[in-house]
Parts: C-alpha cells; structure tokens; sequence
C-alpha cells in the first residue's frame, strides 16, 4: 500500500508571526516579501484559517510556510478572521503536487486539535511533529470547480472572491477502515486532476506523451554516399533545420544541418573539390536519436542537450520512422507549460 503524501517535507523554515501592522491580504504580502508570490488568492480552509497561494510562480518546487497572526486580521473584506496562514507557492508546472498537498491540508484541519497544535509550534521542527500524527492518516478532500478556478488564477485577487473550501464531512473519512484509505485518497485525487484538466482545458501532462505522438513520419533522408552538391540541392527544395543521413539499408548514421552545410559552402570557396565529396564526410557522427515511445521530456532534455533543432526518431534496427523538431515540441507542450 503506498504511504499517505506527506505535508512536512514542503514545509520551508520556521513559523513566521506578523503584527497588528497586517490587516490586509496587500499587506500580508508585502510583509513576507516573497517574489514567487505573484498574483496570490485567499482560500478559506477551515476557522481561523486561510491559504494563502500562488501557482503561477517562477519557483523551482511547491513550497508551504505557516505564518502566525494573533490579532486575527480579516485580510479580504467580508472574509473570515485569519490567525494561521499556510502560504503555498510553486510553478504551474508543479499543479498535481500543489493540489494534492491542499486536498491533505483540507482533511488534516478537520481536526480542530491538530490546528491548534500547529498554531502553537513555534519552529519547524515543532510543526513537523504537530503534524506527524495527521501524515500517517490516508485520504484527501477533492477540491470543487470553484476551488480549482481560483487557485490557478481564473478568479482575479483584486475581484476579493473568496471561495470556503471543505466541507463538515470530508468525503475522505480519517478513519478510513484498514485497506481502503489508499483507494479513497486515489479516487478522490483523480476527481481533482481530472476536474483540474476539464476547468483549465489542459490535457494531463502532454510531456510526458511519447515522441510518436509529434514526431514528422515523412522524413527526407539523405543517403551516406551522394555528394555535398546534391545535398545542398535537396536542402535548397526543403527548408528544413536537419536531414538524416541513413545506408542503403536505412539505418541512421549521422546528420546534416544547415551549420555543417554553410561550413561546407565556406570550404568551397577555395577548395572546388568540396562540392563531390560524400556528405558523410561533413555530416555529425554519432548523433543522438530517439524511439517512439520515449517521452517528451526527454526529447526536450536530449535536443537542450545537443544543440540540435531536430532529433531523428529510430526503431529497434536504427532505421529512420520520423523526425522531431522545437517547433513540434513547443506546438505540444507549449500550451501546457507556459497557461
């Protein structure tokens, strides 16, 4: 059985108290002095309690801080009181994990003990062993419509919508019986990435979908043996950043690229031989490739990685079954990564 998500290991530095100088979500803000805070929203979660967000951060990881206001400041008119905020900050790209944490904070302030408790620790480590007793419980609360528009930014800060999340009875009991807190907690995080995917019209984590997927399957192939002048012909009929250069058996030996072709154009200048010299004498060797069923993630990886603007895509004998290049990477993930 897998173990419940853990909040702790989010939780960055100690507890932060504010003063009476705070009574508004501007204010508030201002005072933790935090760039990866933009454009954040309020959420109430549970009495006395508010998150405070931001997913539309440049940071690397979601991150928690907990931040302690004894004089209970209403930081959005018409809002509920705050004596705790749990700050939660990190990149788009970093959804899943940041909805899962809010759904196990939900189910965690259900226990009026436990909020005390952590409105008490007074250090990091006071707030890791407040919460332990919580960390070991399965489930979470799936988080409505509403919820999902406003934690990645549909609903604007300064409308001062405030959405109340939870309910009295969370639909993730915390005394699941033995054996079915695991499958409450997958259910209830499928309703919430899937709701997420439909609100923000996101398809789950395009990355992650196999090269095959955007690959180009007619691919213009250049045989290892012909000459830079007819290469330089096919590349004049095709504007493209690379060709594969293949045997007579089809099998990927190299590639040609604009670069090495302008290098060759320089060449000949003064060596009119350049033009029957055999393209594999120009070409870069040893390249790397992909397979179809690689992710997206790693073509983008490989290409960051070789400088290349297209990367030939192989079989399991080396033969060319298509080509991918930025512009099929960033029509596919580009939408994903930068909402």
């Amino acid at each position: 059985m897998a173990a419940p998500l853990a909040v702790s290991p989010f939780l960055a530095g100690d507890p932060i108290r504010l003063g009476p100088e705070i009574s508004s979500l501007a204010e508030f803000v201002a005072a933790l002095d935090d760039p990866s805070l933009a454009s954040p929203g309020l959420l109430e979660v549970a009495p006395g309690v508010a998150l405070i967000h931001s997913l539309t951060g440049d940071g690397e990881r979601v991150a928690l801080r907990w931040v302690r206001l004894p004089h209970a400041p209403r930081l959005i008119p018409g809002a509920a009181p705050v004596e705790t905020a749990v700050v939660l900050t990190g990149p788009i790209a970093e959804s899943e994990h940041a909805l899962r944490l809010i759904s196990r904070l939900l189910l965690y302030f259900q226990d009026a003990g436990l909020v005390d408790a952590t409105r008490a620790a007074g250090s990091r480590e006071a707030l890791v062993e407040a919460l332990a007793p919580a960390e070991q419980v399965a489930g979470e609360c799936p988080l409505g419509t509403g919820d999902l528009l406003a934690l990645h930014g549909r609903v604007p800060y300064r409308a001062a919508v405030v959405f109340r999340m939870g309910s009295p009875a969370c639909p993730a009991a915390r005394h699941a019986p033995p054996g079915g807190g695991a499958e409450v907690a997958a259910s209830n995080r499928r309703t919430t990435e899937d709701r997420l995917m439909t609100t923000l019209g996101l398809r789950r984590k395009v990355i992650e979908d196999p090269v095959e997927t955007v690959m180009t399957r007619q691919v213009v192939l250049i045989l290892e043996d012909i000459p830079m002048s007819e290469v330089r012909a096919i590349a004049a009929q095709y504007d493209y950043n690379g060709f594969p250069v293949v045997t007579q058996e089809g099998r990927l030996v190299g590639v040609i690229t604009k670069g090495d072709l302008l290098r060759a154009a320089s060449a000949a200048v003064t060596d009119p031989d350049v033009g029957s010299q055999p393209v594999s004498s120009w070409m870069a060797h040893g390249v790397l490739a992909l397979r179809p069923k690689e992710s997206l993630r790693t073509a983008v990886e490989n290409m960051v990685y070789s400088g290349f603007r297209s990367l030939p895509v192989i079989d399991g004998g080396s033969r060319v079954v298509g080509i991918v290049s930025r512009n099929d990477l960033m029509t596919a993930i580009g939408g994903e990564v930068l909402v």
